[in-house]
């Protein structure tokens, strides 16, 4: 059956947790933790892309606007349960589609790399920070960063998305497929 919506409804972050992990590298930036034109390997040393100029080059705010010059890459991540390092580290496997800023493939692999520069900067996972430093002073004691924190919501939660939309998303990049799945369990 359908769940109605209703003001209380409950949605997948998915997508949207792009916006936070971006307005988290700008708390970062506002209190001097990192700069959006510093490398991405200043803060995450083990990150390589195929080609080690581009390494070298790319930097947060790529990672930010989807100009990182590779092709689509959830390949690398759909349906699966590896760790954001994990996935992130078979990156320089991939083959460039174009030259860093001269194009634009949506990313989701980028936004786990700036959720794993978050985690860098800040010194907190990237889910407590969400949660501490933008939805508890927002008022936002509803909203969930990954399936870790969704036990303390699971009972009051409804979903209108299918389970099928989107398995084995990054904690980084979205609710995982845990969390879909166990969400997708307790419809009416």
């Amino acid at each position: 059956g359908k769940v109605p919506m209703t003001p209380q409804t409950k949605f997948r972050m998915a997508s949207h947790s792009k916006l936070f992990t971006a307005t988290a590298i700008m708390q970062l930036r506002e209190q001097g933790k990192l700069h959006l034109d510093d490398s991405v390997s200043k803060h995450l040393p083990w990150f390589a892309l195929k080609d080690p100029q581009v390494t070298r080059e790319i930097t947060v705010r790529d990672l930010l606007t989807h100009r990182a010059g590779l092709p689509n890459t959830d390949f690398l991540w759909y349906g699966q349960t590896n760790s954001a390092r994990t996935v992130l580290e078979r990156l320089r496997l991939v083959e460039p589609a174009y030259s860093l800023r001269s194009s634009f493939v949506y990313q989701n692999l980028m936004y786990a790399a700036a959720g794993a520069v978050v985690e860098a900067a800040s010194g907190i996972p990237w889910a407590r920070f969400i949660e501490t430093r933008i939805f508890e002073p927002l008022r936002m004691s509803d909203s969930i960063a990954t399936a870790e924190t969704s036990t303390r919501l699971a009972e009051r939660m409804q979903i209108l998305a299918r389970t099928d939309v989107v398995t084995g998303l990054l904690n980084r990049a979205g609710l995982n497929h845990h969390m879909v799945e166990r969400l997708s369990q307790m419809r009416p």
